[in-house]
């Protein structure tokens, strides 16, 4: 379990360290001043939280992909892109978009948002990028 925890541990240079805490205080003063203010700094962690997220996670499954992808024959199905699981992870993930807009007031719903989008547009440009060298 430890091992898991050390590898998803988002790890910088020591001298960070005091930059990233004067951040932090610097995000919940902001916070607790402005509300206007907190939707920036939230929006501003989740960008932060989306960066780290895509590098751990995103960009991976894209490489997967990308190598799986490479095996299939030269004339294939534009639905083999994805796998059957990750059509039904899509499906999964706009029932729950849904159902969220539903239930959560917006304000709550910006942060979530921003990081999965930009998680979801870092996989879509290194595809892109893939997608340039093969030509």
């Amino acid at each position: 379990m430890s091992s898991l925890l050390e590898k998803l541990a988002p790890n910088v240079p020591r001298s960070w360290l005091p930059r990233l805490a004067a951040l932090t205080w610097a995000a919940v003063g902001a916070i607790r001043l402005m509300p206007g203010l907190s939707a920036l700094a939230l929006t501003a962690a989740a960008a932060v939280v989306a960066w780290w997220l895509s590098r751990r996670a995103f960009i991976p499954i894209v490489e997967r992909n990308l190598e799986r992808l490479a095996q299939r024959p030269e004339s294939s199905c534009a639905f083999g892109v994805f796998p059957w699981r990750s059509w039904l992870m899509v499906i999964l993930m706009v029932v729950m978009g849904i159902t969220l807009r539903r239930f959560i007031p917006p304000v709550y719903l910006i942060a979530p948002y921003v990081c999965m989008g930009l998680c979801l547009w870092a996989g879509a440009m290194r595809y892109i990028d893939a997608g340039r060298q093969a030509d």
